[in-house]
């Protein structure tokens, strides 16, 4: 069996926390995008109001999380997106709904 090596974690601060906030749908969450000064990953943490598709906006690209499938309302998602400095991210649901949690995470390794 393959050795499996994770790589270790230095920092896990938050980014942006959005928890409870009234979000429009096809409109950026955050009113304007964070500019990343690291090197590691943006942990976006989600429990939606409502079943609804989640995108993410990469230096000014839109990609669909979980293939373009609804995220459940009430469920915990995790999702990982890998960056360098000077990246800008935001995020975006596309149904008006009070978000449960939302949370954008920076990970440095």
């Amino acid at each position: 069996m393959p050795e499996f090596i994770l790589p270790r974690i230095r920092e896990i601060s938050v980014l942006a926390d959005l928890s409870g906030q009234s979000l429009t749908g096809g409109s950026d969450a955050l009113s304007s995008d964070i500019e990343v000064n690291f090197e590691g990953w943006v942990r976006v943490q989600v429990i939606p109001g409502v079943d609804s598709v989640w995108k993410v906006k990469l230096n000014g690209k839109y990609g669909a999380l979980n293939q373009g499938n609804a995220l459940t309302a009430g469920n915990l998602w995790e999702f990982d997106v890998t960056v360098t400095k000077g990246d800008t991210i935001n995020i975006q649901t596309d149904t008006d709904q009070t978000v449960t949690l939302l949370r954008l995470l920076k990970v440095v390794i």
